[in-house]
């Protein structure tokens, strides 16, 4: 897949969503803020069988900056934070920890401002099943 341009949130935890999910397969999803903050809601799964489509599947969350400051936040999550979760790690380019993209049990969040210019997480699920999704992610703040 190639670079998708984002301009508005994302939802594919729906039903409709989930079957949309696999537009985005191995996709780099590309984000310019233009004045809203944008959400881009991660696949849920409600059967067996939707579980075992979603193990595997990943794409690329690239924020870019081409006005040159970040009208809003970007937030990567899931719906049901209950029992779908995400964890991973973010590293700066300096090796340590970025202050401008945050990982939380249930989001991803890119700080508003030119400081998330060219950041990136890349999404997989690595469990699935009727009650519960696991996202494990990896990413660079390059700034």
């Amino acid at each position: 897949k190639g670079v998708v341009e984002v301009t508005s949130a994302l939802n594919l935890s729906s039903s409709a969503g989930f079957d949309k999910a696999y537009d985005y397969l191995g996709s780099i999803l590309m984000i310019s803020t233009a004045g809203s903050a944008y959400q881009i809601t991660l696949p849920t799964v409600s059967t067996a069988a939707q579980a075992a489509q979603l193990m595997g599947w990943h794409m690329r969350v690239l924020v870019v900056d081409p006005q040159g400051s970040l009208d809003a936040a970007v937030t990567v999550g899931v719906s049901d934070a209950d029992n779908d979760i995400i964890i991973g790690l973010v590293a700066g380019a300096d090796g340590n920890p970025p202050g401008n993209i945050t990982v939380s049990g249930s989001k991803v969040t890119f700080a508003a401002g030119a400081a998330s210019n060219g950041d990136y997480v890349d999404v997989t699920c690595v469990t699935a099943g009727a009650s519960s999704t696991t996202y494990f992610i990896t990413g660079l703040a390059a700034t």
